[in-house]
């Protein structure tokens, strides 16, 4: 493993879960190791999301350098993806750090990582000379002590495994000397130490070698090739060989810069100095800086700027114009001075890598939205800015690292309130003049289901008519989502159906589960279903799914849809009998018709008519269906015509009207003695009363009272009977046959009791005083017709 080791700084913001957070973390590598050679395990190291869930997750933010690395998503192992090679990535820089950022997410907890990654150097360079040979002509009465500069070895290594020395071959005269400059590199000068000697030898070939403090070393060679020259044995000599000029970098072209001065103690041609750019002077450094060369004037020939090159050093010559001119040089450092002439860039880099800043609405406080870097190419206090945030009170911003800034909630969000933000960063750096730079972005909310459907209304009142078909639209129920995409696709279904707080089966309506259109799934039936209460749930697509229930009332209307049902006389196929007495006269209620229908309202509203009627004998109260003798029996029937036979009709007022019939044969009896039949109808009447009695809780004395009346009553009725004495029938004829009756009456024919209360009411004092008069009048003989008149007023509290 090349991972030498790692170091671990933890710079904590905040620990509240949901809160994001940064870490730091340095991990040491060599250059060109493997690739797939692990650099190091974030979750281990940092000793985080250490549970076994599978829920976390490491990824990259958009950096230069994530491409050299692979990252592991599910442990945060980190290892090289490519070949890592110093030189390229920070060509001679003494560190070479790679920062990367990372983001961890656990459980809706946001961490972030910086990991700075030290690429250390190997010795994988050996130094090397620009050219493998070198000329130099040196004048055979140059003085010990000369020096001559060499070819400049370069080794794109740093630290021990850059150029420590350099060597030269055996040789009596010359010798090396090691100069070190500012930023720490090594360059050979060449020293004469023994004079030479033109007429002993004019040439000389020297090896000069460079050698860096790698393990092993390396290293590279030169070849000097020097012809000694026999004239003109003085060189020009600078005042100071190295030279220091600070230049800012806002400086107009044509700007005086320094006066070089080299002397040469010869005369003529011989002591006539040249300056000029030493051989090998890169283009860039004369297409920026001007020399005069008989002057030594040196000047700005182009802009400077600092953020390109922070200094330059020139190589200056000064020769003489004699013959075999031995050079002199001198060394020229130019500083630039940095001005503030650059604004801060500001660079926004979202959470999720998007071009656009999502965040969901459901983020806790403190949650971390996107990342905001600063950098400003200038230096020192120009370099230095300063970041805001403006535009909303729910985002700050928090400082992270460097000039790296962390948007922070400041409060819980809701999408359905504010669906993005517009939000401006502003950048200033702490130059004269401060530069701004001001960068407007967006913040979109990502919608979670925090919101119920609702309904347009709460209930929904419908009517339908009984007897419809299948199949028929009720209503149209419709609800709306504030929130979007499927948190927001709502569906429809049934919750429960009950009609008197009873559920009914499910099966009764149905509804569309997309367009909320409420169907009748079978027919209704007014006489078993008045009213329907259909609980109607409406549930988004969201989870968890969130739902509302609305109430829809459908409200059955009756039809007329059932005939009148005769109840008395009861009837066996459509035939009834009944006695009446030979005796009976005018105006006798003979029987009276009770019918039921099972509708409501017009529907329910009953006639009753005579729609055969042979004898022309019988007549019919329309609305109570009591039936009435026209003229007496002893006057119109024969001793042979013991029958007589008559056909009701009863109508209901729906449309159309339904109808009923009942042919009623009436059996004439001649004598007066209580029969079986009677018998049973009297104890029929006195159940009919005692019930009565229970239904309405009538105090036990008014009991006894009306049962001694009704003793009293009897007695009276036969006596009066035997006497012969009872009044007339035409006064009760006239009342019988008057539809404006308001008294209550008590008939009885033969076995057949009858009440007749007032038409406009149906209350319990009526239904009462018909089980009293019932009882009564209940045992009346055929043979005499009774017609008693009571005026009965009661009011029985309940």
């Amino acid at each position: 493993m090349n991972v030498s080791f790692f170091v671990v700084v933890f710079r904590v913001l905040s620990f509240t879960l949901g809160v994001a957070s940064t870490k730091t973390i340095r991990y040491v590598l060599n250059e060109e190791s493997d690739v797939g050679t692990k650099v190091g395990d974030l979750a281990k190291d940092l000793d985080i999301f250490q549970s076994k869930t599978n829920r976390k997750s490491f990824r990259f933010i958009d950096q230069p350098h994530i491409n050299l690395f692979n990252l592991r998503a599910a442990d945060g192992q980190l290892s090289v993806a490519q070949r890592l090679d110093r030189e390229q990535l920070c060509r001679r820089s003494q560190y070479c750090e790679l920062s990367l950022d990372v983001v961890a997410v656990h459980q809706e907890k946001y961490l972030l990582m910086h990991v700075e990654v030290d690429i250390r150097d190997i010795n994988d360079n050996a130094p090397k000379f620009p050219v493998h040979e070198m000329y130099l002509e040196i004048l055979e009465s140059a003085s010990e002590g000369t020096r001559f500069p060499l070819e400049v070895a370069t080794d794109e290594d740093v630290g021990r495994n850059y150029i420590q020395t350099y060597t030269i071959s055996m040789n009596e005269h010359f010798i090396v000397e090691v100069r070190s400059v500012e930023e720490g590199g090594l360059y050979a000068e060449l020293v004469l130490v023994k004079e030479l000697d033109r007429e002993k030898e004019d040439t000389y070939s020297l090896d000069i070698t460079a050698v860096d403090g790698g393990i092993p070393p390396l290293s590279g060679i030169l070849t000097v090739k020097i012809k000694v020259l026999d004239i003109n044995d003085n060189t020009p000599a600078f005042e100071d060989s190295f030279i220091k000029i600070v230049l800012s970098e806002d400086a107009r072209v044509g700007l005086f810069l320094l006066h070089l001065r080299a002397s040469d103690p010869d005369e003529g041609q011989n002591g006539e100095v040249v300056y000029g750019f030493e051989e090998n002077t890169p283009l860039e450094i004369k297409q920026i800086f001007n020399i005069d060369p008989h002057m030594g004037r040196l000047t700005l020939a182009r802009e400077v700027d600092y953020e390109n090159r922070e200094f330059y050093e020139l190589k200056i010559i000064a020769y003489d114009m004699g013959v075999n001119s031995a050079p002199a040089q001198c060394t020229v450092r130019v500083d630039i001075l940095d001005v503030n002439d650059n604004a801060p860039v500001i660079i926004i880099k979202p959470q999720d890598s998007d071009s656009v800043t999502h965040i969901t609405e459901s983020a806790p406080v403190n949650s971390c939205v996107a990342f905001v870097s600063t950098m400003d190419r200038d230096s020192g206090v120009n370099g230095h800015a300063h970041c805001s945030l403006l535009g909303h009170e729910h985002f700050r911003l928090q400082h992270a690292y460097g000039y790296t800034f962390m948007i922070i909630t400041t409060s819980l969000l809701d999408r359905e309130t504010f669906p993005e933000y517009n939000l401006t960063a502003i950048a200033t750096d702490q130059g004269t003049p401060p530069l701004k730079t001001i960068l407007p972005f967006s913040i979109q909310l990502s919608d979670v289901n925090d919101n119920p459907p609702e309904f347009t209304k709460s209930l929904y009142e419908v009517w339908i008519e009984e007897n419809n078909l299948p199949g028929v639209c009720l209503t149209i129920v419709q609800a709306y989502d504030s929130d979007v995409g499927q948190n927001a696709e709502i569906t429809y279904s049934v919750l429960n159906i009950q009609s008197n707080s009873q559920i009914l089966s499910s099966n009764l309506v149905s509804i569309d589960p997309l367009l909320g259109s409420l169907y009748t799934a079978m027919s209704f039936n007014y006489e078993q279903t008045k009213d329907v209460e259909v609980q109607v749930l409406a549930s988004d697509g969201g989870f968890p799914i969130l739902s509302k229930t609305a109430m829809v009332w459908v409200r059955v209307v009756d039809m007329n849809d059932n005939a009148p049902v005769i109840m008395q006389p009861k009837s066996i196929n459509g035939s009834a009998f009944s006695y009446i007495g030979l005796q009976a006269t005018t105006g006798t209620p003979v029987l009276q018709i009770i019918a039921e229908d099972a509708d409501e309202g017009l529907n329910a509203q009953l006639s009753f008519d005579i729609s055969e009627d042979p004898n022309k004998l019988f007549l019919i109260d329309k609305t109570s269906g009591c039936i009435y003798l026209k003229t007496a029996l002893n006057y119109t029937v024969n001793n042979s015509d013991r029958e007589l036979k008559l056909t009701v009709r009863v109508s209901d007022h729906g449309i159309p009207s339904l109808q009923s019939t009942v042919d009623i044969h009436f059996i004439v009896k001649s004598h007066t003695g209580p029969t079986r039949e009677s018998m049973l109808t009297s104890v029929e009447h006195l159940e009919r009363f005692l019930t009565v009695l229970e239904k309405y809780s009538v105090p036990l004395g008014l009991c006894v009272i009306l049962v001694g009346v009704s003793v009293v009553a009897t007695v009276l009725a036969k006596l009066m009977r035997r006497r012969g004495s009872y009044s007339t029938n035409t006064n009760m004829e006239r009342r019988a046959l008057s539809k404006e009756e308001d008294m209550s009456e008590a008939y009885s024919n033969n076995y057949a009791p009858f009440f007749v209360g007032r038409r406009d009411t149906k209350s319990h004092e009526n239904e009462f005083c018909s089980s009293l008069l019932s009882v009564l009048w209940g045992d009346a003989e055929a043979k005499v017709s009774v017609h008693t008149e009571l005026n009965i007023h009661m009011n029985i509290f309940i």
